[in-house]
């Protein structure tokens, strides 16, 4: 006799928990300030709308500049997280990234938190954030060798012909 497979009880599903709220109640915590907002600035009907900038097309989605500036970073650099979660940052950075002390700052200002009481990034994001400040360092301390060896150069070249040497320049 073939004994029948013992059936097995199906799994639990626990469900999600949740707390029941009343809506009213949860904009009132919605409508209310993170903590050190109200003691640093006076709010005022709009308050926060002085303080945002406009809203602009280019807030959802990556411009030509943003995906010219991604495909140029190599490969490992790419902020891709940053440019799928928040292209208005991309785009930001991609916008000042030619001017390194822009570009440096914009970065800087990414990470540090110089309001108080700011949610921050998400952890990946921030991440991809701190490598291309560790590029963008690395750019310029590369930047400031090539400009001091060509002093160098430049100053041994002079003090050569001041000796009476003919220098003649390597070719290029």
């Amino acid at each position: 006799m073939i004994d029948p497979k013992p059936t097995q009880a199906p799994p639990s599903f626990d469900g999600l928990e949740f707390e029941l709220t009343d809506i009213g109640e949860a904009r009132l915590a919605l409508d209310e300030l993170p903590p050190g907002i109200a003691e640093r600035a006076r709010l005022d009907p709009g308050y926060w709308h002085q303080q945002r900038r406009t809203a602009q097309a280019s807030d959802r989605a990556l411009t030509g500049e943003a995906v010219k500036w991604l495909m140029q970073l190599p490969p490992a650099l790419r902020p891709q997280k940053l440019a799928l979660q928040i292209p208005r940052l991309a785009n930001f950075i991609a916008s000042v990234w030619s001017n390194p002390q822009e570009a440096s700052a914009a970065l800087d200002s990414l990470v540090v938190d110089r309001r108080g009481g700011r949610r921050g990034l998400p952890d990946t994001v921030q991440h991809e954030v701190r490598l291309l400040q560790s590029h963008l360092a690395d750019q310029r301390a590369a930047r400031r060798d090539r400009a001091v060896v060509a002093t160098e150069l430049q100053l041994a070249r002079e003090l050569l012909e001041a000796a009476g040497y003919r220098v003649i320049p390597p070719v290029a």
